[in-house]
């Protein structure tokens, strides 16, 4: 979840993300799926949901990213984003 927060003190969900497998074709790849991570969805969202201008002079620089993944059946704990995906959270703006 990316969040922004705005002038009256409310904190304001800009983009959502989750991990999406994605499967390919193996007869055109060695791999037999890709990972979206949910870093890149939640930043994919906050565009789509508010466009490019406002995400990258506006909100990006401004925002908070919380990433979780699930530790158990029932339980969550906060992580860091992976080495790929820090690169992209900086390129955007958001620290």
């Amino acid at each position: 979840v990316i969040v922004f927060p705005s002038p009256d003190d409310e904190i304001q969900v800009i983009g959502k993300g989750w991990n999406h497998d994605y499967l390919l074709d193996r007869a055109k790849t060695n791999k037999n799926k890709v990972v979206l991570h949910s870093e890149c969805h939640a930043i994919a969202d906050a565009i789509k949901r508010n466009g490019e201008d406002e995400c990258f002079n506006e909100l990006f620089p401004k925002a908070t990213i919380f990433i979780v993944e699930l530790e158990s059946d029932f339980a969550y704990e906060t992580c860091h984003p992976c080495p790929k995906c820090d690169p992209l959270l900086r390129a955007v703006g958001i620290m």
